[in-house]
């Protein structure tokens, strides 16, 4: 047998481990990158999550981070760093807006989205290390719900005046909401604070992050923003119907709605006589689609497509906040009928809340004598509640089913 030359022996030694020579390096590379950011990352002084609509964590989490650590008044953990880490849960809001032409949606639904969120959700409050909460309404309830959150009065050592229950304030009251970052998220996100998770650390190790997210979490409350901008306030204006059509003519050509002429000049004023008083606001209808007026404002409310829209309503103060909601019945096609169902609108927030009721028969609204809502049936029948009936009672609204008696009191808009 021929002696192989040294160039012989290197070329069949590649050739029977070249496989070996390429995936060892890169193994051992990526194994010492990997030890290197354990043994390097930076410990946070607070832990943030944040579960609603909005999506801040591509463009703005840097900037989140950049904001808290201005805020901050010391290094909280004495790692030589200010540093916040963030975790973002985004759902589908309630505007449905979710591209159904996206390839994302060729192998998502909306309700496979907010299936996979809420479960991240439910997961980060039984085991997460987050403890400060920016949360959309809806999944405040949720957490408050399970006991986890600190009121208030415990973390910070009092109540603030503008809080909005116990355990949470709206983040557009905190002088923080006028920072880099903090401004992408939505006015009506909610700050609140929970107890940290015991289940995996030691005494010692929960009380340290109890102690750095509590000091990160008051220096937010206590923070003033020098270049905080003038607040313009805006004194609502009873406009008249002929006034509102042009209005909402201009609306529809900016909103490109492709409103007719003949709906436009269908419009009339639905709102009681005192409404304007009451809320500042004015109400309008076109066939089935009602229009809210305030502020300059125009936002279409109730669901309406099949159905006739809004069909009664009440004016009252629902969370005693001083100023009064809307609380209005509309019909509108359902899955398979015309349904009838409720909101509420809110005027400080200016947004309306879909109560989720879908009832086969007609809802009428009644402001009972302890200022409360009363929603009834004019025909025999039962509500379907999907997980909205906690909603309804918390918002002071109370259902009932009457036959005959109350048939009268339908529809004050229609006549």
């Amino acid at each position: 047998m021929e002696k192989m030359t040294f160039r012989q022996k290197i070329e069949n030694f590649w050739y029977h481990n070249k496989v070996a020579i390429i995936v060892i390096p890169i193994f051992l590379a990526f194994a010492i990158i990997a030890t290197v950011q354990l043994f390097t990352k930076d410990e946070p002084d607070a832990n943030f999550l944040y579960m609603g609509p909005a999506r801040v964590a591509f463009k703005g989490e840097g900037l989140l981070q950049d904001s808290i650590a201005k805020v901050m008044k010391e290094d909280y953990n004495n790692d030589g760093k200010k540093y916040i880490d963030y975790i973002e849960l985004t759902a589908i809001d309630t505007d449905n807006r979710f591209d159904e032409n996206s390839e994302f949606s060729q192998s998502y639904t909306p309700a496979d989205v907010q299936k996979s969120v809420g479960e991240s959700f439910a997961a980060q409050i039984i085991a997460g290390d987050s403890m400060i909460y920016l949360l959309d309404e809806k999944y405040y309830d949720v957490a408050e719900s399970t006991g986890v959150l600190m009121p208030l009065s415990e973390a910070l050592g009092y109540t603030p005046d503008f809080a909005v229950t116990e355990y949470a304030v709206y983040l557009k009251d905190l002088d923080i909401y006028y920072m880099p970052g903090f401004e992408l998220l939505p006015a009506s996100t909610m700050l609140c604070i929970r107890y940290p998770v015991t289940l995996s650390n030691g005494k010692k190790e929960v009380e340290r992050r109890e102690k750095c997210n509590i000091s990160v979490f008051r220096d937010m409350f206590s923070y003033v923003y020098a270049d905080k901008p003038v607040v313009i306030v805006k004194t609502p204006e009873n406009v008249t119907l002929d006034e509102f059509k042009i209005k909402l003519k201009e609306f529809s050509d900016n909103k490109k709605l492709g409103l007719t002429d003949e709906e436009i000049a269908s419009l009339k004023e639905i709102g009681p006589e005192n409404f304007f008083e009451l809320t500042g606001a004015n109400l309008f209808k076109s066939n089935y689609k009602t229009y809210l007026c305030y502020l300059d404002e125009i936002y279409i409310i109730g669901k309406y497509i099949g159905g006739s829209g809004v069909i009664d309503l009440e004016v009252c103060d629902l969370n005693s906040d001083e100023k009064n909601e809307l609380v209005f019945s509309y019909t509108y096609k359902g899955s398979t009928d015309v349904v009838s169902s409720v909101s509420v609108f809110d005027f400080a927030l200016r947004k309306e809340t879909f109560l989720q009721i879908e009832s086969p028969f007609t809802l009428l609204i009644e402001l009972n004598e302890k200022s409360q809502i009363d929603v009834y049936g004019t025909e025999e029948g039962e509500f379907d509640l999907p997980d909205a009936l906690s909603d309804i009672q918390s918002a002071g609204i109370h259902l009932y089913t009457v036959y005959g008696d109350k048939s009268d009191y339908l529809l004050k808009i229609y006549d």
